[in-house]
């Protein structure tokens, strides 16, 4: 049997990361979107939410390099869980990666295309050159 799933997508919020009992977690959504006619001819996009966790190594790689709006591959595994609260039971599904690939870097702060004019308050006549 395999539980394999690929995901090529947005990520839709910085990742959040924490200590899980001495191990590091960062978790995060990924967008990915379809396209598609309806009964009328008409294009409709829809978009699909996913929860990813990561752990150790890649979730401190996650928490370092991935931000908001960064195209990821993701490869991992489907999982379910469940928890308590409020004395509801509640479900829910993610991807726990075992493999991420940034395919979009995006800007780093160190490439900005901002220039900034710097004018001189007082120039000086008496510069030697």
């Amino acid at each position: 049997m395999v539980n394999k799933a690929i995901l090529v997508g947005r990520v839709g919020k910085d990742p959040q990361t924490s200590d899980a009992a001495g191990t590091q977690v960062s978790r995060f959504t990924l967008a990915t979107g379809d396209k598609y006619k309806n009964k009328a001819g008409e294009m409709v996009e829809s978009t699909e939410w996913h929860n990813v966790t990561c752990w150790r190594q890649l979730a401190e790689f996650a928490a370092k390099h991935i931000q908001k709006g960064q195209m990821l591959a993701v490869q991992g595994k489907i999982t379910t869980r469940s928890y308590e609260k409020e004395g509801q039971k509640h479900y829910t599904t993610e991807i726990v990666a075992s493999d991420i690939k940034v395919l979009d870097w995006g800007k780093k702060p160190e490439q900005s295309t901002e220039v900034e004019e710097v004018i001189p308050e007082d120039v000086n006549e008496d510069l030697p050159f």
